[in-house]
């Protein structure tokens, strides 16, 4: 659902992608190994 928000928001499917919450969270800590083990369940809605 948000992916079709932000498509219609950016009206380009890469960017898109790129900026769904899930995606910016993952991004933004992808190089924190240990983030899954201290991350909230609800900590993506940070990055909405």
């Amino acid at each position: 659902m948000e992916f079709l928000i932000r498509w219609l928001q950016f009206k380009n499917r890469f960017v898109a992608y790129r900026n769904i919450s899930f995606e910016r969270e993952a991004y933004a800590n992808e190089k924190d190994l240990h983030y899954l083990k201290q991350r909230s369940f609800w900590n993506f809605l940070k990055y909405v």
